[in-house]
């Protein structure tokens, strides 16, 4: 968020022409604060080479290790916004399906709404031609020996049964803290565009608490929902810290009926629980009674199960668990959703 909010403050939008990165590449990171970094770096070094102390060498290393790596996120994150807004660009859709979410500008928004509904229609398409196949090889021999004494035993009329679709019901658990916001936004205009293929849908929305937000979006559009959930300052949401005891503990106590064998669960938040119990053990009352457990982290797998993240103490009880932060990633497991057999 500082490197996205720092190449606001650098006009890197405006970036058209691949001799620019290295200057729009020092624009962010003096504008994050790289100067201190340096000069912290060189202090440490400095202490290093006098003293000798162990301390002080794992500190420097560790420091300018971290200083190459940010410096390196920040030159992949400039070539990301030169293909973006680059003019002649062709590949343009395929670099915004890949580009992490949380980087995509708001004035981007319309393009990957519209890329969002071609990935339904894709999906849609893709599921009824594989219902239309697994459908044809099977033959209805009462109904078709029943249609076959008007054509005095012959089969002119072979008759094929007919599969009735499963639509799974669905719930979507999501964060709506700000550093998941798009991730939710994108991901709920996939669900319910899908609504086709799908049961009933049920949102559940949390930041410090939880609340059913099911409600918003039966009675207005999925953009206007999208804004309620997102902006109104009436909706009875504490914006703290995310509670995952809270919000588990009132999932358990008041929505676990919900939950059954013709469920998919979708959980998205990047587990950090700022040190509270975890409640494993209510994900895996969930696990255990839905047909799908599906766990999307919008943080990149280097970071999983570090300082307060439990993802891994929620790992086994998931039947999914997918790094989600691209609109490729959400493709992916949407897909899967139409497809799952359990």
């Amino acid at each position: 968020m500082t490197m996205t909010e720092a190449g606001r403050m650098a006009n890197v939008s405006s970036i058209k022409n691949p001799m620019q990165k290295s200057l729009f590449t020092m624009k962010i990171l003096n504008q994050m604060g790289m100067p201190g970094m340096e000069a912290m770096v060189a202090m440490v070094a400095q202490i290093k080479n006098s003293t000798g102390a162990g301390l002080s060498q794992q500190t420097a290393e560790l420091l300018e290790k971290g200083r190459d790596e940010l410096a390196q996120t920040v030159k992949k994150y400039v070539e990301q916004q030169l293909q973006l807004n680059a003019d002649g660009v062709d590949s343009k859709d395929q670099f915004l399906k890949t580009t992490p979410l949380s980087q995509i500008e708001l004035r981007h928004f319309h393009r990957m709404d519209g890329l969002i509904q071609k990935l339904i229609r894709q999906l849609e398409d893709r599921h009824s031609r594989r219902l239309k196949t697994a459908n044809r090889g099977k033959l209805d021999y009462k109904k078709t020996l029943r249609k076959s004494v008007s054509y005095g035993g012959f089969l002119f009329a072979p008759l094929w049964k007919k599969k009735k679709e499963n639509r799974p019901d669905v719930i979507v658990i999501c964060d709506i803290s700000r550093s998941v916001l798009r991730t939710v936004r994108f991901l709920l205009l996939f669900i319910y565009g899908l609504n086709k293929r799908i049961g009933k849908i049920h949102t559940f929305i949390f930041y410090s608490n939880m609340i059913d937000a099911s409600y918003i979006f039966d009675r207005h559009t999925i953009e206007e929902a999208l804004s309620i959930i997102t902006t109104d300052p009436s909706l009875p949401i504490i914006r703290g810290k995310s509670d995952y005891n809270t919000m588990f503990t009132n999932f358990r106590d008041h929505h676990l009926h919900l939950v059954t064998k013709n469920t998919s669960v979708i959980i998205l938040w990047d587990a950090r629980n700022n040190f509270n119990p975890p409640r494993a053990e209510v994900l895996k009352a969930i696990g255990e009674r839905c047909k799908r457990l599906v766990w999307l982290n919008p943080e990149t797998k280097p970071f999983w199960g570090t300082g307060d993240s439990e993802i891994k103490t929620y790992a086994p009880y998931c039947h999914l668990l997918q790094e989600c932060n691209t609109l490729k990633h959400l493709e992916r497991v949407v897909g899967t959703l139409l497809s799952a057999r359990r």
